[in-house]
């Protein structure tokens, strides 16, 4: 009963995902129609190519950063890896991500069953940096959209909302490392969790905790490693920089400059409703939110719509060029 329930939610919340991301396409297709596509297709022709090739080489840089996040992490568990392997295997992950349907968790999995196949080490030890890794790059996205909010408001005439945010975030993060510093000196209570249930259910749901439990046994041992902490996040930062930056060049390709904030603050929203909609890629919800606050800050929607899908269509191609030959390498490998 309660597993058909389970089932039955999981398909509610995947159709809903499928709905608001098939809606957010639509807005998007709808900015793009309200300008003309005869002068959207003049306006993308016209982008220069130095600029362009500059944004693709900061959008590889962004997945290279992240490469270099993760390595930290394997690191401390499986060893040191070489830079190339841990680059592929994130872009096999992103290339998975955009093509599977509204379930994020399997370029996660895949990353992790890349390097363990090609290291010949456990699944579960490698899914825990893969764990961690997820944790360090989702708190940085949302405390960098948090922080893009908070400006965003006070460049809107919002000041009192921006301060009421500002102090939302400040106490959020004080939760946040108190908790942190108690569950320190006390066992994970995750690891908790899945040691009692792999316990008392045996069978196949049992194994599964007990994977589970593995992994997250070395997930803990990261989150207590204070060390790892501070590089991890100064890198996830800089790797946000190096996406919002190759969204500004593009704006140069356009001969249409937009101060730098304004891009940083825009670009972080964008990536927050892509991954809030939990759509492929961020597919459809991405470029709707993008070209909506860009037009809020006053860039024209011939120029908002050309930039964002100038953006966008590198990142994808990127992923489609560089994400696909790397996951038919891996597979190969894996059955080799």
């Amino acid at each position: 009963m309660t597993s058909t329930a389970g089932s039955s939610s999981r398909r509610r919340t995947l159709a809903l995902r499928g709905v608001l991301g098939a809606a957010a396409l639509a807005l998007t297709l709808l900015f793009a129609s309200r300008i003309g596509w005869r002068e959207l297709g003049l306006r993308l022709r016209s982008a220069e190519a130095l600029p362009l090739a500059a944004a693709g080489a900061l959008l590889l840089c962004r997945w290279a950063i992240w490469a270099g996040r993760w390595r930290m992490a394997l690191r401390r568990v499986v060893g040191a890896q070489p830079a190339s392997r841990a680059f592929l295997a994130v872009m096999a992950s992103v290339f998975v991500n955009l093509v599977s349907p509204w379930i994020r968790l399997l370029g996660g999995l895949s990353r992790a069953r890349f390097i363990a196949g090609a290291t010949k080490q456990p699944f579960a030890r490698v899914y825990g940096t893969v764990l961690y890794d997820q944790l360090v790059h989702h708190g940085a996205v949302i405390a960098i959209t948090w922080i893009a909010l908070i400006g965003g408001l006070v460049a809107v005439g919002r000041p009192t909302l921006g301060l009421g945010a500002a102090v939302l975030l400040v106490v959020t993060l004080v939760v946040l490392v108190v908790l942190a510093r108690r569950s320190s000196t006390g066992p994970n209570p995750i690891v908790a969790f899945l040691e009692k249930h792999a316990t008392e259910r045996p069978g196949r749901s049992g194994r599964w905790a007990a994977h589970g439990h593995e992994a997250v046994t070395h997930f803990s041992v990261l989150l207590r490693d204070r060390k790892l902490h501070a590089p991890a996040l100064a890198l996830s930062v800089a790797m946000f920089l190096a996406g919002a930056t190759g969204q500004w060049a593009v704006f140069v390709a356009l001969d249409r400059p937009v101060g730098i904030w304004a891009v940083v603050a825009v670009v972080a929203l964008g990536n927050a409703a892509g991954l809030l909609s939990g759509s492929p890629g961020g597919v459809g919800t991405t470029e709707a939110a993008m070209i909506g606050c860009y037009v809020m800050l006053g860039v024209s929607q011939l120029d908002a719509v050309a930039a964002t899908f100038l953006f966008r269509g590198l990142h994808y191609l990127l992923v489609l060029g560089v994400g696909l030959p790397a996951l038919l390498r891996f597979e190969v490998a894996q059955r080799g």
